[in-house]
């Protein structure tokens, strides 16, 4: 596992190399709870360095869940033009349709 955080770390590293994402600009830490499969390095921190902002701040993002969204959709988030459009698309926002069926009759 430690051998798989130090490359993880690097790999993370090499994308960040060519931003100037400032991390004096990082939100405050959301949630102060340690994930069991965390990597050991800041995983936050790192990402805060390849995307420029802290996707960590969104209720149920993890760093293991957003090292996976790296993988699956790379760095560029711009197909999200706001965190509304993200969280959508994650399903994490929820759905605003109600059927007739669903809405509360007074007799």
């Amino acid at each position: 596992m430690l051998e798989c955080g130090r490359h993880l770390e690097a790999a993370l590293a090499a994308l960040g190399a060519g931003t100037e994402h400032d991390l004096s600009k990082l939100p405050r830490l959301r949630t102060k709870t340690k994930h069991v499969s965390t990597p050991s390095f800041d995983v936050r921190a790192a990402l805060f360095g390849v995307l420029g902002v802290d996707l960590t701040q969104i209720h149920g993002m993890g760093p293991s869940l957003l090292l996976k969204l790296v993988g699956e959709c790379c760095t560029d988030l711009r197909a999200w033009p706001s965190v509304k459009h993200f969280t959508s698309w994650l399903c994490l926002a929820p759905g605003n349709k109600i059927s007739p069926s669903h809405t509360c009759k007074h007799v």
